[in-house]
């Protein structure tokens, strides 16, 4: 799909926790073959821990990562923090993830490249900052 096999190992599709997060219904899912650095935005009263990470190389405003990662809540509304805090993280050889573009949520376009986390070693938190206006990875 989007990434040369010396860094991802392609699986047959696996389970999502989200069908509806996925552009037209698409992903496939990789077996890391390298560390991969990520981000996640969440809020300060949540774990930054998750499942869902974007791993392009960002260095935009707060607002357009939110728009791209067509952020939402559980309830599946859009989602806007007003002071979010921003995690860094490296994705670990053997992890296996859903690869794809984020879905239009709501009034959020959406197109921004997402990771979910599926199975095997757990993401490692690198960093993290409190009320960020941008993201840079």
């Amino acid at each position: 799909m989007l990434f040369r096999t010396s860094l991802l190992t392609p699986l047959a599709k696996g389970h999502t926790s989200q069908p509806n997060a996925w552009k037209d219904g698409y992903y496939d899912s990789y077996r890391l073959m390298f560390e991969l650095p990520a981000v996640r935005v969440h809020s300060r009263f949540r774990s930054p821990a998750g499942r869902w990470f974007a791993v392009d190389t960002y260095d935009v405003s707060l607002t357009t990562f939110q728009h791209s990662m067509a952020l939402v809540t559980s309830n599946g509304q859009p989602w806007f923090f007003k002071r979010p805090d921003l995690a860094w993280y490296l994705l670990l050889p053997g992890t296996v993830v859903n690869v794809g573009l984020a879905a239009e949520q709501g009034f959020h376009e959406g197109g921004g490249l997402q990771f979910e986390f599926v199975s095997g070693r757990h993401a490692q938190l690198l960093d993290q900052a409190a009320d960020r206006k941008r993201v840079r990875l």
